[in-house]
C-alpha cells in the first residue's frame, strides 16, 4: 500500500506523468486549480520540499487517492494494493507473551549517572542501543575518556556495561548536529547503533528479545511497537505504524510518540522480532529508526557469541529432587570461570554464616551436577572435618582417590622441616601438591575442580601457611579450578572478584565470588520457568506468576530478599504442580 513518502518520491522521479495526472484529476470547472509551478514557488518560500507541498494540496482537496490511479495509469509504479493484515494485525496470545517479556528485557542506559536513553537485552550479557546515547562526543571526536555506562535494568537492578562498545557504529555527522541526512550516502556507514557488554548476564534471568532469522526489509504502514522510557519514565509499550521518508532506505519513519530518553529503544514488527531502534524525529517530527538490517550481521554474530550460563533446576532434573532457587550468581560463576582466564574459581560466602547450615554442602552438590555435564571435567571435595598432620598430603590423598596420584611429597631441598621455619615448609609443600595435581590433570586431558569445604578446625600456622600455598599455585595452574566454600574470616590469596575481571587477559587472577544472601521472587519465576521448560507442559505466563505469588505467600522477608533457608518451604509449595506438569499425579 502506498504512503505520503512514495507519492512524494514519484512526482520526484516521474515530473511529466505528475505533470499530466494533476490536471487529469481536476474536473471541477469552479474549484481553485492546483498548478505545479505555484507549489514550486512555495517550495522556495518555506524551504520545505515542493513535492511534500504537491501531497498536502492534494491530500487536503481530498484528491490524493485520484491522483495516485492517475499515477498508476500512466506507468508510475505504486502499490495501490490494500493493507496487509498480516503486517498490521498480532494475534492476541502473541502479544501477550510479547508485552510479559518487554517488561524484563527492556532497560534504561545511565551515562555519568544520569540516564540518557532506553535499550534492550538481546543476551544474557548484551544491550543493544544507540550509539549517540553512549557517546561522549561527536562521530569525528575523540571518546577517551569513556564515559562511565551503567544499564538500569527492568527491576531496578544496575549493572556496569565495558565501554567500549562491543559493536559501534557512530550516527552521521549531520544527524550529532541535528540536521536530516539528505541520502543514502550520508549515512553510508553511520548506523548509530552500539552493542553492549554487561559485566554480569542478567538477560539469563530477565530474558532478551528475539532477533529475526534474517534481516527484516521495509512493509508499508506495517504494525510497529517500541520498548522504550520517555524521559527515563516506563510508560508502557508504544504503538503506531511504519512509513518511509523519502529518498532515504537507511533509516524509517514511524508514529509513535517519543521524548528525550527514548532513542535506543527496541522497535518491533507485528512478527514481534526486533525491526530496529528509535533514534529520534525525522523532517515532520515523526519518530525515526535505524532499521536492524544496516547492522544485522554484526549483531547477530555478537548475540551469537553470547551464551547463557548453564543452570539446573533440580539436582536430578526432577519434580523429585533437590530444587535450585535463587543461585543464579553460582551459575553466572560457573559460566565467567570458562570463559574468563583470570576467573579461576567460585569463592562461596554466607551472608549469615550462623543462620545457613546448609548452603555450603548444596554448593557442592550442585557443583557435582555441573561437572558431570562436562566429561573433560573431574572432581574432587577436600574436606577438613578432624585435624590433619599435613595439609598437603591430604590434598594429594584425596587427588589419588580420584585416580589422579601423585606420589608422596617428599622434602624439598632448603625447605624442609628444621632446615627453615614451619610456615615456609608448608607454605612450598602446598605450592607443590598444586603443581603435582596440575600435571597429572594435564597428562589425563581433564579439568580438575577442587571443592574445598568450610574448615571444622582451626589450622596452626604451617597448616594454615600449607593451604594458603596450595591456593597461590592453584590460581596459576591450567588445569585447576577451585571451589573454597565458607572462609568467611580467612585472606586467601587472589583477588575476590564481585564482577567478572575486565580485561580478561590482564591483571591478576582471582576467583568469583558467590554470595550467599537468599533469594527474590524473581529467583522463582526464573526457577520456574525453568521447570516448566523441562517437563514439556504448557503453563501460561499468569499461571505460572500465580504459582509463584502462592509459593511466597506469608513467608518473612526483607526488602524482598527471602532467607535461604525459606527455599525449603517454596519447594515443598511448588513440588505438586511440579510433578502434574511431569505427567505425575499428585500424592
Amino acid at each position: 500500500m502506498w504512503e505520503p513518502a512514495d507519492v512524494e518520491q514519484a512526482i520526484a522521479d516521474f515530473p511529466n506523468e505528475a505533470e499530466d495526472a494533476l490536471a487529469a484529476i481536476q474536473l471541477d470547472p469552479d474549484a481553485k486549480r492546483l498548478d505545479s509551478a505555484a507549489f514550486k514557488v512555495a517550495a522556495e518560500v518555506t524551504g520545505r520540499l515542493a513535492e511534500r507541498i504537491w501531497v498536502e494540496s492534494l491530500d487536503d482537496r481530498g484528491l490524493l487517492e485520484s491522483f495516485v490511479r492517475a499515477l498508476v495509469a500512466r506507468g508510475v509504479p505504486l502499490d495501490v494494493g490494500p493493507i496487509d493484515v498480516g503486517v498490521t494485525n498480532i494475534a492476541r496470545d502473541a502479544l501477550a507473551k510479547f508485552v510479559n517479556a518487554a517488561s524484563s528485557f527492556g532497560c534504561r542506559i545511565r551515562k555519568d549517572g544520569n540516564i540518557v536513553g532506553s535499550g534492550v537485552l538481546v543476551g544474557p550479557t548484551t544491550v543493544l542501543t544507540a550509539w549517540h546515547v553512549v557517546a561522549r562526543a561527536g562521530p569525528m571526536d575523540a571518546q577517551e575518556p569513556y564515559p562511565k555506562i551503567e544499564v538500569v535494568l527492568a527491576d531496578n537492578r544496575v549493572v556496569d556495561a565495558r565501554v567500549p562498545a562491543l559493536v559501534s557504529s557512530p550516527c552521521g555527522e549531520k544527524e550529532y548536529q541535528g540536521e536530516f541526512p539528505s541520502c543514502d550516502a550520508d549515512v553510508a556507514q553511520a548506523h548509530d547503533v552500539a552493542v553492549l557488554r554487561l559485566a554480569k548476564p542478567a538477560g539469563a534471568q530477565l530474558g532478551s528479545a528475539a532477533l529475526p532469522d534474517a534481516a527484516p526489509t521495509y512493509k508499508a504502514s506495517a504494525s510497529l511497537l517500541l520498548v522504550h522510557y520517555p524521559a527515563g519514565a516506563d510508560v508502557g509499550i508504544g504503538t503506531g505504524s511504519l512509513s518511509r521518508i523519502r529518498g532515504l532506505n537507511a533509516r524509517w519513519s514511524h508514529l509513535i510518540g517519543t521524548q528525550a530518553g527514548s532513542s535506543g529503544g527496541g522497535c518491533f514488527d507485528s512478527s514481534l522480532s526486533l525491526l530496529g531502534i528509535h533514534q529520534g524525529k525525522d523532517p515532520r517530527q515523526r519518530g525515526r529508526l535505524v532499521p536492524v538490517a544496516r547492522f544485522y550481521d554484526d549483531l547477530r554474530v555478537a548475540v551469537a557469541n553470547d551464551e547463557a550460563p548453564a543452570r539446573i533446576w533440580s539436582l536430578d532434573e526432577s519434580p523429585e529432587g533437590e530444587f535450585v532457587i535463587g543461585r543464579q550468581r553460582f551459575f553466572e560463576a560457573f559460566a565467567a570461570v570458562h570463559r574468563n582466564p583470570r576467573a579461576r574459581g567460585i569463592r562461596i560466602k554466607r551472608a549469615d554464616a550462623a543462620g545457613d547450615l546448609s548452603g555450603l554442602p548444596f554448593s557442592f552438590r550442585m557443583l557435582e551436577r555441573m561437572v558431570a555435564r562436562n566429561p573433560r571435567m573431574r572432581l574432587i571435595r577436600v574436606s577438613f572435618e578432624a585435624a590433619v598432620n599435613d595439609v598437603a598430603d591430604e590434598i594429594a590423598r584425596r587427588a589419588a582417590d580420584a585416580g589422579m596420584g601423585t606420589g608422596p611429597i617428599g622434602p624439598a631441598l632448603g625447605v624442609a622441616d628444621g632446615q627453615t621455619a614451619p610456615e615456609a615448609v608448608g607454605a612450598d609443600r602446598g605450592r607443590r601438591v598444586a603443581t603435582l595435581i596440575n600435571q597429572k590433570a594435564a597428562e589425563l586431558g581433564f579439568e580438575l575442580w577442587i571443592f574445598v569445604d568450610h574448615p571444622q578446625i582451626v589450622f596452626g600456622d604451617e597448616a594454615r601457611s600449607a593451604f594458603e600455598g596450595f591456593i597461590d599455585s592453584a590460581l596459576q595452574c591450567e588445569n585447576i579450578r577451585l571451589v573454597i566454600a565458607g572462609y568467611e574470616a580467612v585472606a586467601l590469596p587472589g583477588q575476590d572478584f564481585y564482577e567478572e575481571p575486565y580485561p580478561a587477559d590482564q591483571g591478576a587472577r582471582g576467583l568469583m565470588v558467590d554470595i550467599l544472601t537468599g533469594f527474590r521472587q524473581l529467583d522463582v519465576q526464573l526457577f520456574l520457568g525453568d521447570a516448566v521448560r523441562a517437563g514439556g507442559t504448557p503453563l501460561s505466563p499468569e499461571r505460572q506468576n500465580e504459582l509463584v505469588a502462592e509459593a511466597l505467600a506469608g513467608l518473612a522477608n526483607e526488602n524482598g530478599v527471602y532467607p535461604p533457608w525459606s527455599g525449603v518451604d517454596v519447594a515443598n509449595r511448588l513440588r505438586p504442580e511440579l510433578r502434574k506438569l511431569f505427567g505425575k499425579a499428585a500424592p
